[in-house]
């Protein structure tokens, strides 16, 4: 959802030449990168956890795989 909001707003922008405009595509393509990035590190961490204690039952109100309530 945030990625699509990000994508509308740079295609509003593309044409604009302008160094504001310019500056802000750039900032919002570095946002979206650092969201991958963030996705690929939390899918990471599902991964290891997954491995370690199996699927979480967190959602059927089962006790977290790691940490404390």
């Amino acid at each position: 959802m945030i990625r699509k909001d990000i994508l509308e707003r740079c295609g509003l922008i593309t044409d604009d030449q302008r160094a504001e405009a310019k500056a802000v595509l750039n900032n919002n393509m570095r946002i979206l990168n650092l969201l991958t990035d963030a996705v690929l590190l939390a899918e990471d961490s599902t991964n290891i956890l997954d491995k370690a204690f199996g699927p979480s039952q967190a959602s059927k109100g089962g006790p977290p795989r790691i940490g404390h309530l």
